[in-house]
């Protein structure tokens, strides 16, 4: 690992240490672990303006590959942001940015 990449983790775990939200998170779809992750809000976006337009209809989650190794449609997770309820990873090919997953999420029934 090259001292860019050692230095680059070392910033995104202390970035997720300090402003990350707590999701609740079922690898193997019954037990929740509470790790650190994003719950994006569709209707929020990201707050950059113009460059950063709204996520259309889907909340998605950002969370880190180290803490979910692979992102599958029997993974759970609760967040306040997303409601009361339990929710999946929606759809089948998330979005791989670096270090983390992105992925949409949608309500278990």
């Amino acid at each position: 690992m090259s001292k860019w990449d050692e230095a680059a983790a070392k910033m995104d775990a202390a970035v997720d240490e300090h402003l990350s939200d707590t999701i609740s998170y079922a690898l193997d779809g019954a037990t929740f672990v509470d790790m650190p992750g994003y719950v994006v809000v569709f209707s929020e976006g990201l707050g950059l303006g113009e460059i950063d337009p709204t996520l259309g209809s889907r909340n998605r989650v950002k969370i880190a590959k180290s803490l979910v190794p692979e992102v599958l449609l029997t993974h759970r997770l609760r967040h306040e942001k997303l409601g009361a309820g339990t929710f999946r990873p929606a759809g089948e090919n998330p979005d791989e940015q670096g270090r983390y997953w992105i992925f949409d999420v949608q309500e278990t029934i």
